[in-house]
């Protein structure tokens, strides 16, 4: 049990235990106004939880592709062999990582593992509640894992790959909460569908 005491995986903690008391207090200030003073949505609307829903995740993800993209400068990120060139070993002890890549896989490891209680708590109930936990708990674990063996470079392409398309499923939830025109949410929809097949396909 010494590894509950490790300081990557107390940071990690720490970071998953501020999201939910940023998202609380973005929720009732900036998320409100652009929910109901932007787009004009009642607070007693169905619709209002869920449309702050869909922009906080937006958001991160935003956040999270930005941070990723920032390392697009290293030979790795355009070349993915370079990501094992020094991999010796498994666990890979020889691959030197940065303080920011080391502090990404903590980001997206604290957001993915608090998701997994706040999906009970706190998000709006729906019929694939189950299939999103195993994704989340499937998620922390490859994360947790890929980060014990230090593969971290070939993980950042990994996870670039998920974030960006879900950028565009969340804007076109909102374009559908917010009654926007229909071929916003289309367009949304198509821009979905064309990154995931180009990040998760090609």
């Amino acid at each position: 049990m010494e590894w509950l005491f490790d300081s990557d995986v107390l940071t990690t903690l720490l970071i998953a235990a501020l999201f939910p008391l940023t998202r609380w207090i973005l929720d009732r200030t900036a998320y409100h106004y652009v929910t109901s003073s932007i787009f004009g949505l009642p607070v007693d609307s169905p619709n209002y939880a869920k449309f702050k829903e869909s922009l906080y995740k937006m958001l991160v993800q935003v956040a999270f592709t930005v941070a990723i993209f920032s390392h697009r400068h290293k030979p790795w990120f355009g070349d993915p062999k370079l990501c094992y060139s020094d991999c010796m070993s498994i666990p890979c002890v020889d691959q030197v990582t940065t303080v920011a890549e080391r502090f990404i896989y903590r980001l997206e490891g604290a957001f993915y593992l608090q998701a997994i209680p706040m999906l009970f708590l706190w998000e709006t109930k729906r019929h694939d509640r189950w299939q999103i936990f195993a994704h989340h708990v499937a998620t922390v674990i490859l994360i947790g894992y890929s980060y014990y063996l230090n593969i971290l470079h070939i993980g950042i392409l990994v996870l670039a790959c998920h974030e960006i398309n879900d950028i565009f499923l969340e804007m076109a939830k909102m374009a559908r909460y917010a009654a926007l025109p229909e071929w916003t949410s289309t367009v949304l929809l198509i821009g979905f569908a064309v990154s995931w097949l180009v990040t998760r396909i090609y």
